[in-house]
């Protein structure tokens, strides 16, 4: 049986005006209780009005906002020509509106518990048919059909809908709704929807998963772990040196200290050369030890302090979320419950996946 964890918690929310394609950002009151919008050569756009609680920090062409009218909050999709949609109906995921993706947003019938997906206009791009939907990724969309709610307590959770989705059809499926791939389950792995293949015939591919499309065709898809276990064994520890790492990293930014004891870098050249007997000798330990001692994982979100680095902001959506299906992050590390843990507590290397290559992004030490 085959579950999909979803954490909903609907809470009331609110929107407003313009269609540009300008995007426009927040900025607060003087009290800085509320937010409205500028565009980007500082006009105002939308006067304060929403709460900064749930409201998207950046507005292209539609937007879940929260506003508080006469003590109580209105939530709804707001459009930039001031049109208001789906009041009621505003997808909420662990306390947080969807965020516009690729010029979609997804919605939910409330009387079906389905969920469906509005275009930029505020049309329905996807009707709420789907008991669950990705964001779009690629124009790609991965969607769960017919699965049945199985509350966490058995019951209705007092309102909170803790709930996972059992059993049902995993499909994907275009941005117009075009089915392309059925019984495309994929479990638990992560997988690279940028640079798939398609072929007429079956092929030979390393660390890919295929699924044969509805049109008969083979589409490929790398399987981002097997490709870091790959990348790992055959790149990084054949030759586990500060200057092999070098090869591999991603531009320097800046770093800083989280205590005295724990430091926390994404300046690869400088913070690699100065720690270079520690680190080398952390990818020389992993190098030695047994499978199961150490980990090779992709992460379902990104450390709190990338949000910190401006230059990474072209990796986040509207909402501050780390486009994570776009630009996956995979960490390298030592077990918690291995034995080796005593001395690397917490040490790690974090890499970002880019155009098919691993870069080092971030040493905690």
């Amino acid at each position: 049986m085959r579950k999909l964890a979803f954490f909903l918690m609907f809470i009331a929310s609110v929107q407003v005006i313009g269609q540009t394609k300008d995007t426009w950002t927040t900025f607060y009151n003087e009290s800085e209780e509320l937010l409205g919008y500028k565009n980007s050569q500082g006009e105002v756009m939308i006067t304060p009005r929403f709460t900064p609680y749930m409201t998207a920090y950046r507005f292209d062409d539609i937007a879940g906002v929260n506003e508080l009218v006469n003590e109580s909050y209105e939530s709804y999709y707001l459009l930039k020509d001031g049109t208001k949609i789906g009041q009621g109906s505003l997808y909420i995921f662990d306390n947080i509106f969807d965020c516009e993706q690729e010029g979609l947003i997804r919605f939910v019938n409330k009387e079906t518990n389905l969920v469906g997906m509005f275009d930029a206009k505020g049309n329905v791009a996807i009707p709420a048919v789907y008991s669950a939907l990705s964001k779009s990724n690629n124009s790609l969309i991965i969607g769960l059909k017919n699965a049945t709610r199985e509350y966490w307590d058995g019951g209705n959770h007092s309102g909170c809908n803790h709930y996972s989705l059992v059993e049902g059809e995993t499909l994907l499926l275009t941005k117009d709704n075009k089915i392309i791939i059925e019984n495309f389950d994929i479990g638990y792995k992560s997988i690279d929807l940028f640079n798939y293949k398609v072929s007429q015939t079956p092929e030979e591919h390393k660390n890919t998963v295929v699924f044969q499309g509805t049109d008969g065709q083979y589409y490929y898809f790398v399987d981002l772990e097997a490709a870091f276990n790959d990348f790992v064994h055959g790149e990084l520890l054949t030759n586990p040196t500060v200057d092999n790492l070098l090869k591999h990293s991603y531009t320097s930014y800046y770093s800083f200290d989280y205590t005295k004891q724990v430091t926390n870098s994404l300046v690869p050249t400088a913070f690699l050369q100065s720690n270079k007997k520690t680190i080398e000798k952390y990818l020389k330990t992993i190098n030695g030890a047994k499978q199961g001692e150490y980990y090779m994982r992709s992460e379902s979100s990104a450390p709190f302090s990338f949000a910190e680095v401006k230059e990474l902001e072209q990796y986040f959506n509207n909402c501050n979320e780390w486009r994570m299906a776009k630009y996956p992050i995979l960490v390298l590390g030592i077990d918690s419950a291995s034995a080796l843990n005593k001395k690397w507590r917490n040490t790690n290397l974090t890499f970002i996946y880019l155009n098919g290559q691993f870069h080092l992004l971030q040493v905690i030490l």
